[in-house]
């Protein structure tokens, strides 16, 4: 370990003992609650006290974490507590509280990579393969499943757990669904129940996480297809049905978009990410009216800019 982590561990250790402190208390004010009703979300409520925040802010401040937030830093240390306590032979509860906080901390300086595949497409008309790139190793392939090929969306994260990783997984499918919008190559189904809510699958664990309802809801009726705007060169490459070459200028866009690691491409997936949330959003009156008014200005964007940032790639 270098000099750097060393002076870093060394600041984390009595921050994180205050935090496993505090949330410690917290945890002896509702255990009753919770040992009674495990499976009932309400009985966790207790997570999303603002108390811990300032600390948990502290803890990413000295960790220089950009993609880690302070709900992330409670639920790690919350979980290792509650995995760890065991009750002593007087029926007393005890933690062994270092062991705790220095694999906590090790845990906060080495996170762990996530591999992970999402569905993308309800159904599929566009059969392609992408290898996008970027800081997360994105790719898009076709996979059979149950004899039919599926679309799916896979990479790696490094992150301190899995909910830490899958809030990572969820802005990349909503960069993704919102930029294969604005380019006329992804359709959505009209609104109606959702029977399958599509999940993270990590390949390298063996747990799966939901997606949140709102992007999940969004993710179950959009589906890859062929742009209705297809000029003649993508209607002759594709005459030879070879999605990637009849595609090959909008995908190449995409790639650019979701691997760049400039600010122009950081705001081009933050206006994909409006888009996304605009359609996703079922919220009545003035909520509508703005997340229209959003789609329309994000859309605006994306078609004055993207392929500008396809230029410049070529030139």
């Amino acid at each position: 370990m270098t000099g750097r982590n060393q002076d870093t561990k060394a600041e984390l250790y009595p921050m994180v003992e205050k935090l496993v402190v505090q949330l410690v208390k917290k945890l002896m004010e509702v255990k009753n609650e919770m040992f009674r009703q495990p499976h009932d979300p309400g009985s966790w409520a207790w997570l999303v006290d603002e108390r811990p925040y300032p600390l948990a802010s502290l803890i990413i401040h000295a960790l220089g974490a950009s993609s880690v937030e302070e709900r992330d830093v409670i639920y790690l240390i919350a979980m290792s507590i509650i995995s760890e306590m065991k009750k002593g032979e007087d029926q007393v509860l005890q933690l062994a509280a270092d062991p705790l906080i220095r694999r906590t901390i090790e845990r906060l300086q080495t996170p762990e990579d996530y591999e992970f595949h999402v569905p993308i497409s309800a159904r599929n008309d566009s059969n392609f393969t992408l290898d996008i790139g970027g800081t997360h190793k994105l790719k898009i392939e076709s996979l059979a499943n149950r004899g039919r090929p599926r679309m799916v969306f896979s990479g790696r994260v490094n992150a301190i757990h899995e909910y830490h990783s899958s809030r990572q997984i969820e802005a990349d499918v909503k960069s993704l669904i919102g930029l294969s919008i604005s380019m006329g190559m992804a359709e959505l189904f009209p609104s109606g129940p959702v029977y399958e809510m599509p999940v993270i699958e990590f390949l390298n664990k063996t747990i799966k996480v939901p997606f949140d309802p709102t992007i999940g809801g969004l993710v179950s009726r959009t589906r890859l297809a062929l742009p209705n705007d297809l000029d003649e060169l993508e209607t002759r490459r594709l005459a030879g049905r070879d999605a990637s070459a009849g595609l090959e200028r909008r995908l190449r866009v995409l790639t650019n978009i979701l691997s760049s690691t400039s600010e122009r491409g950081e705001e081009l997936r933050t206006a994909s990410v409006l888009l996304f949330d605009a359609f996703a959003t079922l919220e009545p009156g003035m909520a509508i009216a703005i997340a229209f008014i959003a789609r329309d200005i994000a859309a605006d964007v994306l078609r004055r800019e993207i392929f500008d940032l396809d230029a410049d790639s070529e030139s």
